[in-house]
């Protein structure tokens, strides 16, 4: 799924290893990425903004199939929340737990992914998360009515009038 490889340059580490990181990650097809020693993979940093305004649509009025239906036509392999049940829900808001204080929004999180790690919907793994997966197409993201609903709960709870949501917005 991902062809970033990171590499962490400390400051002990010489010019010649990352170098020869560098070369590796070739070797075995992937993109090698220098980055400094901080919290979390360089992906998920650059990911965590667009998780939060993806979940953010959510509210206003989209589906997760349709903002991650937005994401692959425009060319990503997986949408925001595809990558979030491969990887776990419980895992994301583990990170977002003891993440820096800028990977947090500015408001509130949404009760929408709270809601759906308690009903015990962790991802691919149990077979539900923002998705649900079937034993006959385990890895087959499959839309939801019970994502859905909670949704458009979420959004009267807020008092939200939902509308159409565009794959501009998205990205």
């Amino acid at each position: 799924i991902m062809q970033l490889a990171q590499i962490v340059k400390g400051a002990a580490t010489s010019d010649e290893t990352v170098l020869r990181l560098l070369s590796l990650t070739k070797r075995i097809n992937k993109i090698g990425v220098v980055v400094g020693n901080s919290f979390g993979f360089v992906s998920n940093r650059l990911a965590i903004k667009g998780v939060f305004q993806a979940v953010c649509l959510l509210e206003e009025g989209a589906l997760p199939y349709q903002v991650d239906g937005y994401l692959k036509q425009f060319g990503f392999p997986n949408g925001v929340f595809e990558m979030q049940d491969i990887g776990g829900l419980d895992v994301t808001a583990a990170v977002l737990a003891v993440g820096p204080p800028e990977q947090k929004m500015s408001r509130s999180v949404s009760s929408i992914p709270r809601q759906l790690l308690a009903e015990g919907r962790f991802g691919v793994r149990v077979g539900k998360g923002w998705y649900r997966y079937d034993a006959d197409e385990p890895t087959k993201a499959k839309s939801d009515i019970h994502v859905d609903r909670a949704c458009i709960a979420a959004s009267d709870r807020l008092g939200i009038n939902r509308r159409t949501t565009s794959q501009k917005e998205a990205l």
